[in-house]
């Protein structure tokens, strides 16, 4: 359902920047970001403005460790500009979805009565695609959809049995992993998961993770493209889950793993394979030799950075009311283990982010003009900033951490 907030001009007086006008007559559409009179129309103001910056503004509340509810606002810096998003293909998001409910019941992975809904756990998987892929109709994005059914079952899951993990048990489970990636042929029904000391739980997520090799291995042919930079770090990301929820790992001293925990949280995070993901579906197809430059490893650790910590200010509550602490998240290691007080915590890592996005859009800036000559860079370097805006929208369409997530644009001069 479609929100509004509302559109603010930010002016200087004196040397004070910080001085909100607001435009009474513009609601601001929190689902294309465009900005209507009251007559749903586009404001004329709109297109004035249409090509500078703009912020977005939000306010959340969220406990800290002692159960006080603390409300918090801020603003996140953008790597677009006004109307620059691109067309969103939202109204195929429903019909992606029920595409997903078919080709998992054709696994056999559901049962014929379950509803997409149920399948997709109100994530809104198929909407954060679409804000994700400007320009791009999910229907093409649709390896990338069937990870995030595997990714958020896997997390979902996890977090209701975490508590008591071994390492030796997720030892075991990596090793079925392994082999599925390797395209061994590995028989799920013969595996009793007790005897390897693994949840009988992850057997479902198993399925899933053969189902998404299967399928990624027919996108191979039909793309032309190797999908194995999503492998490594789709594993990657699986090898950072099991070791934080290890029960020998939860148990170190934790003064000298707080910034261990923040580097593994870009493992945790799965921004990595969700870029590699995205560039796959979009049929970019990066040199290796670019690869290995400095500027498109620093621009991929930027993304990878900015992408965890918008997810760490607004997951913490959802992560801390499940029972299990913040883990890697950036906002728990703070409050927690480094004794800020949450707002203060909060900020910080809001600070942090809106650096990353600065960096990024002026490191994709430079890689383009290096690289002018090359299309599959160009579009890397647009993907970049379209994915991290695209997470950023993605908050307002999607329950999984608030309800009624709603932003207010402010126009930066």
């Amino acid at each position: 359902m479609e929100t509004f907030g509302r559109v603010y001009l930010r002016t200087k007086t004196g040397d004070d920047f910080n001085n909100l006008v607001l435009v009474p007559s513009a609601r601001f559409s929190n689902l294309d970001h465009k900005w209507y009179d009251s007559e749903k129309m586009i404001h004329p103001e709109f297109e004035k403005h249409r090509g500078k910056e703009f912020s977005l503004h939000f306010k959340i509340q969220q406990r800290d460790k002692n159960g006080v509810l603390v409300p918090f606002e801020g603003y996140f810096q953008l790597p677009l500009r006004l109307g620059e998003m691109g067309i969103q293909d939202i109204e195929g998001a429903r019909v992606a979805e029920k595409q997903d409910q078919e080709l998992v019941r054709g696994y056999n992975l559901i049962s014929t009565d379950r509803s997409t809904d149920e399948i997709t756990k109100g994530i809104a998987q198929a909407a954060f695609l679409a804000a994700c892929f400007p320009n791009q109709k999910l229907k093409d994005s649709k390896i990338h959809r069937i990870f995030l059914l595997a990714f958020f079952r896997f997390d979902d899951d996890l977090e209701a049995i975490r508590k008591d993990l071994r390492f030796h048990e997720l030892k075991n489970l990596m090793k079925i992993m392994d082999g599925i990636f390797n395209g061994k042929s590995v028989n799920l029904d013969d595996i009793n998961p007790s005897a390897l000391g693994f949840p009988n739980t992850m057997m479902k997520y198993l399925k899933y993770m053969q189902m998404f090799e299967i399928e990624l291995s027919k996108a191979e042919k039909e793309n032309k493209i190797s999908g194995n930079y999503i492998r490594e770090y789709f594993r990657e990301y699986l090898e950072g889950v099991c070791l934080e929820n290890c029960v020998e790992w939860k148990k170190q001293p934790y003064a000298s793993f707080v910034e261990t925990n923040t580097e593994l949280r870009v493992w945790v995070g799965a921004a990595r394979v969700c870029f590699e993901l995205a560039l796959f579906d979009a049929k970019i197809d990066v040199n290796p030799e670019i690869r290995k430059t400095f500027l498109f490893q620093w621009l991929i650790t930027l993304y990878t950075k900015q992408t965890c910590l918008v997810n760490d200010l607004v997951s913490f509550r959802k992560e801390t009311e499940a029972g299990h602490g913040g883990g890697c998240n950036r906002v728990y290691l703070l409050h927690y283990a480094k004794g800020l007080p949450l707002g203060d915590a909060m900020q910080q890592v809001l600070d942090e982010t809106n650096n990353f996005t600065i960096q990024l859009v002026e490191t994709a800036c430079l890689l383009s003009q290096l690289y002018s000559d090359d299309e599959h860079v160009l579009r890397f370097a647009q993907k970049a900033n379209e994915i991290v805006y695209g997470h950023i929208q993605w908050l307002t369409f999607s329950e999984r951490y608030h309800k009624n997530f709603v932003y207010d644009c402010v126009l930066e001069y």
